[in-house]
């Protein structure tokens, strides 16, 4: 593999867990230079012909005004240790160094996983650097949505934008490397699979409609838990008044971890826009039952009905979530086989160690000129 150069201005400690995935694998692939603070100098004569890989941070010092705007979301969003060293003069030559490079470079990958997909079209200024038919674009593709699935629901975003997004992403595929979130080796419990929990059922997470037609309907059907229920949704609106929001960030995403790993059945939905989310891998990851919908992008990540979830839309679902003894031998063996089918499903084809594979890959054919986009399909990564 030829030279990388991988622009991260500085240390993201992300509270997204997939965007920190993303970046511990691209460092530590072989033939990638970090290109930070610390040394970009070292950079501001390079000359070669290299892949540039970059983030959005990269940036942040293009001008005062956009250093200005930016600079306040870092203590927000991410915990970046040198952020009272940066300043705008830094920040600015940074990006000279980097504007130059990209100038100079004919293949370029932007890391894209900041934007929600109605998002995407808004930063006018990330959409200049994505212009030439080898400026490549890491993110979900379209393969990853199903905005059809929910049409007839009130939605909880802006569709018009989403649409935008959506129609950018299927007319841009040939460019598209389609990656999703990814499973950490340690973010898989080792408690006993399915052992007798303190929950049947939740629904963690923003209540979006049909969470909370899960919650009404189901949850409900136990007392204790409804309350606990209650007590999440007290405890969301509590801690998101916390005025740190490393810490805020960080104790909601252990909450609701524990959630998941207490709970037998655990719902989810992708919005009512009809998208995957992180919480579609994270619920069997911790031992859960996914109990959500039949949406097309669950089955080109390999998801199969019955074996890897459970359809919540199907009638038979329904009666086994309301059953009140639920953990009678019968049950507990069909629920185990999802258990085990989806976690070996989540490591062979969606954990750090594939996806690393899967990068590598990629960025060799993007080097050989050999690279017209990628796409899932029943579970696994292509090739156009």
């Amino acid at each position: 593999m030829k030279k990388i150069l991988f622009f991260k201005p500085f240390d993201y400690f992300y509270l997204n867990p997939t965007i920190r995935l993303y970046v511990d694998i691209i460092e530590n692939l072989d033939n990638v230079d970090l290109v930070d603070y610390s040394n970009f100098k070292d950079f501001s004569n390079f000359n070669d012909d290299v892949l540039v890989i970059f983030l959005p941070f990269t940036l942040l010092g293009v001008d005062l005004e956009q250093y200005n705007r930016i600079y306040p979301r870092l203590s927000k969003s991410y915990n970046v240790p040198l952020k009272d060293n940066i300043s705008f003069d830094l920040a600015n030559s940074y990006f000279d160094v980097f504007r130059n490079i990209h100038f100079q470079s004919t293949k370029t990958v932007s890391i894209l996983f900041e934007y929600d997909v109605h998002a995407l079209l808004e930063d006018g200024l990330m959409m200049n650097f994505m212009k030439r038919s080898t400026d490549f674009l890491l993110l979900s593709g379209p393969e990853f949505f199903d905005p059809e699935f929910h049409m007839n629901q009130e939605s909880d975003i802006d569709m018009s934008k989403f649409w935008r997004g959506y129609d950018f992403l299927k007319s841009n595929e040939k460019k598209i490397i389609s990656m999703g979130h990814i499973v950490n080796m340690s973010e898989f419990s080792y408690i006993e699979i399915l052992q007798k929990k303190s929950r049947l059922r939740s629904a963690p997470g923003a209540r979006y409609l049909n969470r909370k037609i899960f919650i009404s309907n189901y949850v409900s059907l136990n007392i204790l838990d409804l309350l606990k229920s209650y007590l999440d949704f007290i405890i969301l609106k509590l801690v998101l008044h916390f005025p740190f929001e490393c810490l805020k960030m960080k104790f909601l995403n252990t909450y609701f971890t524990q959630i998941i790993r207490s709970s037998l059945f655990t719902y989810t939905c992708g919005s009512t826009a009809g998208f995957s989310i992180r919480k579609f891998f994270e619920i069997p990851a911790n031992c859960s039952i996914l109990v959500t919908h039949n949406y097309k992008f669950l089955n080109a990540l390999g998801f199969k009905e019955g074996i890897h979830y459970l359809n919540f839309d199907n009638a038979d679902t329904r009666d086994l979530i309301r059953k009140l003894d639920i953990y009678n031998d019968y049950s507990m063996v069909k629920l185990k086989e999802i258990v085990v089918n989806s976690r070996k499903l989540l490591f062979k084809n969606h954990s750090m160690f594939s996806y690393i594979g899967y990068l590598q890959k990629t960025f060799l054919r993007i080097q050989e000129n050999n690279f017209n986009g990628s796409y899932w399909e029943d579970g696994y990564y292509k090739f156009y």
